[in-house]
């Protein structure tokens, strides 16, 4: 793969900005990590890397540190290397309680202020859902269930439980066809809920949904 193979033109015809490949570069080995593709433990080089993503170390080297930032990886030597960081069960099934209390209060805070619109925005990404492939549900699960955060006040809750499951390991209940069919039902329920106005019933579906 290639970034600058890949990278777009504006109206003006200028090529975007440089700091653009290396938020793309973060972006990409970000998801690899989120979906299991680099696993806890793998050792980065950026000079491997750079070679992998047809680009110089010095975008390389920006991405590195922001994921490093966000905890996903951390530095073992002096020489630019990192290793993708590693956990144990204790620790992924603490993160995994403490995501679900956060997303709870935010589902609860966010219920009376959800608007049309952002029924269709959930209607339409449930529908996407519904027909998806196995390697496209977590990314369109993920987008709903920011959407649900989106309509929260809460801004240090929501910004909590969006790192939560952007940094902890990969973790999804999902295994089967039939697996996507029912969190797409559960999802139905949910948003029938909030169409109803009934609070009670959608914060119960959304605590059965996270539990899984």
């Amino acid at each position: 793969m290639t970034l600058t193979n890949n990278i777009t033109h504006s109206h003006d015809n200028k090529f975007i900005l440089k700091e653009s490949i290396e938020e793309k570069l973060y972006q990409i080995i970000r998801s690899e990590i989120r979906k299991g593709d680099l696993k806890q433990g793998t050792i980065l080089v950026q000079g491997t890397l750079a070679d992998k993503y047809g680009v110089s170390r010095i975008p390389v080297r920006s991405a590195l540190q922001l994921l490093e930032k966000d905890g996903l990886i951390h530095k073992i030597n002096n020489k630019g290397s990192f290793v993708v960081t590693e956990y144990n069960r204790d620790e992924i099934s603490e993160m995994i309680e403490l995501s679900n209390l956060i997303e709870l209060k935010i589902v609860s805070n966010s219920f009376t202020k959800f608007t049309d619109f952002g029924i269709k925005q959930l209607t339409a990404l449930n529908q996407k859902i519904k027909n998806c492939s196995m390697e496209n549900y977590r990314d369109l699960n993920h987008e709903f269930h920011l959407v649900l955060f989106s309509y929260s006040d809460k801004g240090l809750f929501r910004k909590f439980a969006v790192d939560l499951r952007e940094t902890r390991p990969m973790y999804m209940s999902i295994k089967s066809y039939a697996d996507i069919r029912k969190a797409y039902e559960e999802h139905q329920e949910m948003i029938e809920a909030i169409k109803k106005g009934k609070r009670e019933i959608f914060i119960a579906l959304y605590e059965k949904h996270i539990h899984w």
